[in-house]
C-alpha cells in the first residue's frame, strides 16, 4: 500500500500541534483555510484553537484525505520552522485576476500640476495626528464685525461701598 507512507508521521505532527504558540496556531488555521478549503475560525481560547486543528487532522486521517493531509502537514512544518504561514502557489481556490487595463490615450497625469496637488501627502494641510501636541494659533483670530452681545443680567458695583456689601444695581440686558 503506497498511500500508507503518507501517514507515517501523522501522530508525531498531531502531537506537536499543542506546543505551538497562539500566533502560530492562528497561522496554521490561516494556511488550512487558504490551501485546504477549511473555514475554521481563528478566535477563541488556545485549547479551542488546538482542538479545531487536531479535529481537522483527525477528520483527514479518518476519511483518508491524503491531499489535504499533505498540504496541512506542510503548513504545520512551515509554521513551526518559520513562525509564519506563506501561501504556496497551489492554493485550493486560486483567485484569477483580470489583466490590468492600460489606457494609452491618457496623458501622463503625474506631470500635471493639478493632479500632483491632489496626491496624498502633497497638501499643505498636515495630516491629523491624535497623539500630536496641541497647535498654537499664530495668526489673527477671525472675528465678526460687532462685539458679542452679553447675555443674562449685568451687575454694577459701587466701588466705594463694595467692601461693606453695598446694594447692587441690576441692569437688564440691552
Amino acid at each position: 500500500m503506497a498511500s500508507a507512507g503518507v501517514w507515517l508521521d501523522f501522530d508525531a505532527i498531531r502531537h506537536t500541534v499543542k506546543s505551538n504558540t497562539v500566533d502560530k496556531l492562528k497561522q496554521i488555521l490561516t494556511g488550512f483555510n487558504d490551501e485546504c478549503g477549511t473555514h475554521m475560525s481563528k478566535t477563541g481560547k488556545k485549547q479551542e484553537v488546538i482542538d479545531r486543528i487536531v479535529g481537522m487532522l483527525d477528520y483527514w486521517r479518518t476519511n483518508n484525505v491524503e491531499d489535504r493531509w499533505v498540504k496541512g502537514r506542510a503548513i504545520i512544518v512551515q509554521v513551526r520552522s518559520t513562525g509564519i504561514y506563506t501561501p504556496s502557489r497551489m492554493a485550493a481556490n486560486p483567485v484569477v485576476l483580470p489583466p490590468p487595463v492600460t489606457h494609452n490615450h491618457m496623458p501622463n497625469m503625474l506631470k500635471s500640476a493639478a493632479f500632483a496637488a491632489a496626491l496624498p501627502g502633497s497638501s499643505s494641510i498636515a495630516r491629523y495626528d491624535p497623539f500630536a501636541p496641541g497647535r498654537k494659533h499664530t495668526g489673527p483670530i477671525a472675528s465678526s464685525s460687532a462685539p458679542p452681545k452679553p447675555t443674562g443680567v449685568l451687575f454694577e458695583f459701587d466701588s466705594k461701598t463694595l467692601p461693606s456689601f453695598a446694594p447692587i444695581k441690576l441692569h437688564p440686558p440691552s
